[in-house]
């Protein structure tokens, strides 16, 4: 058997021509930056209908009205009346929430004058507070309307130096509160005593309290007839009254 010989000039010609030739640097970063154009510019699937903000509004508007449908508009405004009540000297109130009280009124006196709170109520929406004054001179306050007497505004101090204004929602972890006056209303400086300090407590409401119900009232008008005029009376009982035969 004839043995093969290897000619080397010839086996490497054989290998430049099937060989692979290296990409240049220039094209390597020319296709690198097109393909990242290209997936820059590549359209975003657009998220659901349902998950715009748009369409979950008019979704959740849609089931509020289809339950109002078939549950019945007079029956959701009667559980939304059971819900509120009418509070005197307070107001509409959320018999829903919890309510709280003056737990005792408090006074004080200094120079023959009384500044007390008689009542206070405490909501989950206001502070209603009903404070009295009491045994003031005529000489304390202004003799004409040019001169302007004390206008500062009463407030209440939490335990924690807050300060809030009288008919300001007071937290529902806060019993105890300083109600503060600067002054008593319209008196002259120098006049009367200043800066009263009353402290408070508050306790929940009783269960006597009263609240009375919110009732829809729906007035009707009554229909007054309109009373013919005595023409038209006279008329008619002309047309109604027979005719005697002539004998």
């Amino acid at each position: 058997m004839a043995e093969m010989t290897h000619i080397p000039e010839f086996e490497e010609e054989i290998r430049a021509a099937v060989a692979t030739p290296m990409a240049r640097e220039e094209f390597v970063r020319s296709l690198y930056t097109r393909l990242i154009q290209q997936a820059g510019s590549h359209p975003k699937i657009s998220r659901s209908l349902f998950l715009r903000p748009a369409w979950a509004a008019a979704f959740i508007i849609t089931v509020l009205l289809v339950s109002v449908l078939l549950i019945g508009p007079q029956r959701i405004a009667a559980a939304m009346r059971s819900l509120i009540g009418y509070l005197p000297g307070t107001g509409i109130v959320d018999q829903s929430a919890p309510i709280r009280v003056l737990a005792e009124p408090v006074s004080l006196t200094r120079e023959g004058i009384t500044v007390s709170v008689n009542s206070a109520t405490l909501t989950a929406s206001q502070t209603t507070i009903e404070v009295g004054v009491s045994g003031v001179p005529l000489s304390a306050y202004p003799k004409s309307e040019a001169v302007l007497g004390c206008t500062d505004q009463s407030y209440l101090r939490l335990p924690d130096g807050t300060r809030l204004e009288v008919d300001d929602v007071v937290p529902a972890d806060v019993n105890h509160a300083v109600y503060v006056m600067p002054c008593i209303f319209n008196t002259l400086p120098g006049a009367v005593p200043t800066d009263w300090v009353l402290p408070l407590k508050f306790v929940p409401a009783p269960p006597d309290l009263t609240v009375m119900p919110v009732i829809d009232v729906t007035s009707a008008v009554p229909t007054i007839p309109t009373p013919a005029s005595p023409a038209i009376e006279a008329r008619e009982t002309a047309t109604t009254t027979p005719t005697q035969p002539v004998v």
